[in-house]
């Protein structure tokens, strides 16, 4: 299984201001197409789609999903936060970059640090704040290794 985010996803805005309201929008890998994503293991329960942030930005419900996905977030006045094509799978990433000392990053991208770890950045124009140092400008992400191409994604409890 792999995790797609923190053990605890809270998802922000370009700002870092927790998304109340926020959205997630599952679609079939390249389309806009709904594809279903199920709150339980065995993908019985599908979730509405999208799936609504609470007001700390988190699920509302655990979302489990098989296969490969585009995902899209949107705050709640639907303006899209981002968006990553494919997410989940046999093979496939969630779209981790190896981070580069020059390049200025926004709130929320994923990338490498240079010790093999994956960071989320925690503020807009982060600009050579290596991840890997601790800081106040990245998130270390936690995955757990995949054993099959169901992924979940895990509310806070």
């Amino acid at each position: 299984m792999t995790r797609f985010a923190n053990p605890q996803p809270q998802f922000s805005d370009k700002n870092g201001v927790p998304l109340a309201g926020g959205k997630l929008h599952f679609y079939t890998v390249g389309t806009n197409t709904n594809k279903d994503t199920y709150s339980d293991d065995a993908l019985s329960t599908p979730n509405a789609n999208p799936v609504i942030l609470d007001g700390d930005g988190r699920p509302t419900t655990d979302i489990n999903i098989d296969g490969v996905y585009k995902v899209v977030l949107r705050d709640k006045n639907n303006v899209v936060i981002w968006e990553k094509d494919p997410v989940g799978g046999v093979g496939s990433t969630i779209a981790f970059s190896d981070w580069v000392n020059n390049v200025s990053y926004s709130t929320g991208d994923l990338v490498t640090g240079s010790n093999g770890r994956y960071y989320r950045s925690l503020t807009n124009a982060n600009l050579g704040n290596d991840p890997s140092t601790p800081s106040v400008f990245w998130e270390e992400i936690y995955l757990l290794p995949s054993s099959a191409v169901r992924t979940h994604f895990y509310r806070n409890r």
